[in-house]
């Protein structure tokens, strides 16, 4: 069975985002990339979506440093104010001892 330019156009509109997330079968790619070769409609869409996609995950890699930044932090104020106060008891301790 022959598909229609149309046909194949909106089969590729349906497949293309799971394409781009590399969720398509083998022989589906290849089919894929032959359309794409011959239909410039297809392969301008399919390009936007790449960089799309690209751009998605590039927000997503910035939000988990953001967050894992923020965590570093929040830890190192922890260890540096119970170092702090280590310091100062340790102060005290000895201050105590020796005034005897």
């Amino acid at each position: 069975m022959m598909l229609s330019k149309k046909e194949e156009c909106d089969i590729m509109t349906d497949l293309l985002p799971l394409y781009v997330d590399h969720l398509t079968q083998k022989d589906t790619n290849q089919w894929i990339r032959e359309h794409l070769l011959e239909c410039q409609q297809c392969r301008q869409t399919y390009e936007l979506m790449k960089d799309s996609f690209t751009e998605v995950l590039r927000e997503g890699e910035k939000k988990k440093k953001v967050k894992l930044f923020r965590k570093v932090k929040i830890r190192l104020f922890l260890y540096g104010y119970v170092l702090l106060l280590t310091v100062i008891w340790l102060y005290c301790m000895l201050d105590f001892i020796y005034s005897f």
